[in-house]
Formats: structure tokens, C-alpha cells, sequence
């Protein structure tokens, strides 16, 4: 279980990490991203779920786990919002990744017996 989290983890960041957003790269009459860079929009739900994926890796239990699950919900949240600032082109794709995200959301469980 511990595993199957931090692949988890691993593969949507790698997933959406190919979607970094730059205001300065979008064209002029595309710019729905603001005046806001790709980390400063995600930074904080990021940083919140890199530190509980360290603390399930360091401490396994069914409280660490569903703090994983709370901050992974809240990433793909954030995520969802920045759907505006990936370029036309990238966008089926980024909605794969998303929908990707949010079954493997689903599929952890939490109520496993992690002291094995």
C-alpha cells in the first residue's frame, strides 16, 4: 500500500508536470493565466502534498494515508482551475492526466492494515 501511494503520488506529478504554464510563453490573446506563474498557483497545494507523502513514507497508518488522499484531492482541485492556462494544444491530454489522477484518488485505501 505504501508503495501503490507514493507511485501515486509520483505519477501525476510527473503527469502534469509536462503542463507547466508561463504567462510569458502564451500568446497575447491566450493569456488566461495572469500575472501568476504554474508554481505560484499550485505551490501551496504541492508543498502541502509532497509533505504528507513523506510523512506516510516515514510513519504508515491510516491517519497519514488519508492526510495523502486529503492533499492529493486538493492538488487535482487546484489543478482543475489551472485547465485555462494550459495551452489549446495540451489539453486533451492534461484532462487525461486529471481523470487519471482522480481513479487512482479513488483507488487508495486507506482502511489497509500498514503494519504488515
Amino acid at each position: 500500500m505504501k508503495t501503490t501511494i507514493q507511485k501515486s503520488v509520483m505519477l501525476l506529478a510527473v503527469a502534469l508536470l509536462g503542463f507547466n504554464c508561463d504567462p510569458r510563453d502564451v500568446l497575447s490573446e491566450f493569456d488566461a493565466c495572469g500575472n501568476e506563474s504554474w508554481s505560484e498557483r499550485t505551490g501551496a497545494e504541492a508543498d502541502a502534498l509532497a509533505e504528507a507523502t513523506v510523512a506516510f513514507s516515514n510513519s504508515p497508518s491510516k491517519g497519514t494515508c488519508e492526510n495523502v488522499r486529503t492533499a492529493l484531492f486538493d492538488y487535482i482541485e487546484v489543478l482543475e482551475d489551472m485547465e485555462e492556462c494550459v495551452v489549446p494544444a495540451n489539453r486533451e491530454a492534461y484532462a487525461k492526466a486529471l481523470d487519471d489522477s482522480r481513479v487512482q484518488l479513488q483507488e487508495l485505501d486507506c482502511d489497509e492494515d500498514f503494519q504488515s
